[in-house]
């Protein structure tokens, strides 16, 4: 989340607090990567994906 961090910094628009907590999945999180579907994990209706980054995605929920 560095690169987040430093692209955004003079236009913040969410706070970085909230960015740190919808993308660190919690190891033993029924949501994490991998148990919440086969490979994704979700919070904060973010997807948490799998990988050694802090990667999600907001595809969405029921449509």
């Amino acid at each position: 989340m560095k690169d987040l961090r430093a692209r955004h910094v003079a236009a913040q628009i969410i706070p970085m607090q909230w960015i740190d907590a919808t993308t660190v999945p919690s190891a033993d999180s029924y949501l994490a990567p991998g148990r919440a579907t086969p490979s994704r994990g979700t919070v904060y209706l973010l997807w948490l994906l799998p990988g050694p980054r802090r990667q999600f995605a907001p595809i969405g929920q029921n449509g």
